[in-house]
């Protein structure tokens, strides 16, 4: 059975580094930050110890995980991923607090792989970019995405999440439009 990690330096640090990654991609969208902090029963964070943490269901090596069910939300967390990751140590994850929080934003809207609030013409429009790209990348050519993004379209967006937290400039030189419509969703014109 896995156990959740005692409070420790490493832990501590971990937890800040979620406040403070969380704050900074939603900096411009208090909108978004007082819906996560009121959901009926707010969000569990889980941290463990390590490089990854196994779900035993399922026999999966994780480096992070959002699970929702009606109004819970737990976000779970490799310790090292958070303080270590996207340094070379694997190519699948840039920044996993980015990426399960895009998936827990993505799970407040009913379309899964749409950013909530996005409309038609904003959904249209990167439909067609995310293609473009996923195109791309099938076809070998150089994307700032990871292969990972052609899991599924809700993955597709929380790698996009990263890319453009971690190298927006790469995204914006890659596909502007997807750059783009994520600058517009996580800084909005006032």
């Amino acid at each position: 059975m896995r156990k959740e990690s005692p409070p420790n330096t490493l832990t501590i640090q971990a937890e800040e580094e979620i406040i403070r990654r969380i704050a900074k991609l939603l900096k411009d969208r208090p909108d978004l930050m007082q819906k996560l902090c009121c959901l009926e029963n707010g969000v569990e964070v889980r941290l463990y110890q390590g490089q990854g943490f196994e779900d035993e269901e399922n026999e999966v090596y994780l480096f992070g995980r959002t699970t929702v069910h009606g109004d819970d939300a737990i976000l779970e967390f490799a310790v090292d991923e958070i303080l270590y990751g996207g340094q070379g140590k694997h190519d699948d994850v840039m920044d996993v607090v980015v990426h399960e929080l895009t998936h827990l934003i993505d799970y407040m809207d009913d379309e899964d792989g749409i950013l909530p609030g996005w409309n038609e013409h904003q959904i249209e429009t990167y439909t067609k970019a995310r293609d473009k790209e996923i195109a791309k990348m099938k076809a070998g050519k150089n994307s700032p995405l990871v292969e990972y993004a052609l899991t599924n379209h809700v993955e597709f967006l929380a790698v996009l999440a990263e890319v453009y937290a971690v190298r927006p400039s790469a995204l914006k030189r890659s596909n502007k439009a997807l750059f783009t419509l994520l600058d517009e969703f996580f800084h909005p014109a006032a």
